[in-house]
Formats: C-alpha cells, structure tokens, sequence
C-alpha cells in the first residue's frame, strides 16, 4: 500500500528521531559541517518571513515569487544531489511563506488597511 508523499515523510522523520540524542543534534539532512554564517537557516528563515509579511502588507504580491526564486536558486545544488532535501525544502518553505503570508492578511485586516 503506498501512501501519500507527506505520510512517507513524516514516517521518514520518525524513524531518523530514533537515533541517539547526540547524532539527533549533530548530524541533521547534511551531517557534515559546511563552511558558513552559523545557524544561516535560522536568518534566512527570519528575513523570508519578514519580507513576506511586508510585501502582504504593500499589497505587492510578486515579489514572494521573488523570493522564493532567489531561495530556490541559492538551493538549487542541494536539490540536485538527489536527497531528499528537496522535500524538506519545499515543505519547510512552503510553511514559512504561508505562515508569513497569513500572518500579513490578518494584521492587514486588523489595522483596517
């Protein structure tokens, strides 16, 4: 029986949260360290949503197309590599945008603009 794409990767996930606590911390989709800004995720992750909610905000909805095409380019060798990191990817950005998004369409709405 196959089941859908978000069940195998939640399945996936689970079964990754049974390796000891120390690889859990240490070892995520790329284990190996990587040159770069520590915890890049994290600010890129921030500075998305931002610019997310003040695009709603400006009413100029194009440009989170913008952004997630210059995310999606800077990420683009990962992809290819042919993990899964694609899918972690498209469902942790897909979340942070729809987040941001909704996010701006509420306090728009509750600003009265």
């Amino acid at each position: 029986m196959r089941h859908s794409p978000i069940a195998e990767i939640l399945h996936r996930a689970k079964k990754k949260n049974r390796r000891n606590p120390e690889e859990r911390i240490h070892g995520g989709l790329n284990s190996e360290k990587k040159p770069g800004i520590e915890r890049a995720g994290r600010y890129i992750g921030i500075l998305e949503r931002s610019l997310v909610l003040t695009a709603v905000l400006f009413g100029k909805m194009e440009f989170i197309g913008y952004i997630f095409a210059a995310k999606s380019i800077a990420r683009y060798p990962e992809m290819k590599e042919g993990s899964h990191f694609a899918e972690y990817y498209l469902i942790g950005t897909l979340t942070s945008i729809s987040i941001a998004f909704f996010g701006g369409l509420l306090l728009k709405y509750l600003l009265g603009w």
